[in-house]
């Protein structure tokens, strides 16, 4: 299930264009996913609670469609795919008045353990808490 939030677009947000910032796209997205995991708070409680973090590895992102000044920018966050060492966000964002596709990426995290930071594949029983996860995840693992 997708976590949605959205964000005001501010003069700060702006390029000399006068319109979104690329790079602004990528933290929008970080909010979002963060989000994600407030919205999935017990989740993120199971992670940490067995000192596994996740990081970000790659980013794709499409630019769509301009985005301006003040208006509001509606992001869907949804976990596209996953295995046990990785999980991959799909994240949309729309105008939100007309619901036209203003940008749209692909994110990877891996899994780490957060006392060594060293990558790890996710446990069985953490990973199959996790039902987003376990939804994408593909029949050969």
């Amino acid at each position: 299930m997708p976590s949605v939030i959205k964000i005001k677009v501010r003069g700060y947000h702006l390029d000399v264009f006068g319109h979104v910032n690329h790079a602004r796209y990528i933290e929008f997205m970080e909010e979002a996913r963060w989000d994600y995991l407030d919205v999935y708070q017990d989740i993120r409680d199971v992670l940490h609670g067995h000192g596994i973090g996740h990081a970000t590895v790659n980013i794709n992102i499409n630019y769509r469609h301009e985005a301006r000044l003040a208006q509001v920018l509606r992001i869907e966050t949804n976990v596209k795919s996953a295995t046990r060492n990785s999980m991959t966000f799909e994240q949309n964002v729309f105008l939100d008045d007309s619901g036209v596709l203003a940008a749209e990426a692909t994110v990877t995290n891996v899994f780490f353990r957060m006392a060594d930071r060293e990558v790890i594949p996710m446990a069985d029983d953490v990973f199959k808490s996790w039902a987003d996860l376990v939804s994408v995840l593909p029949e050969a693992s």
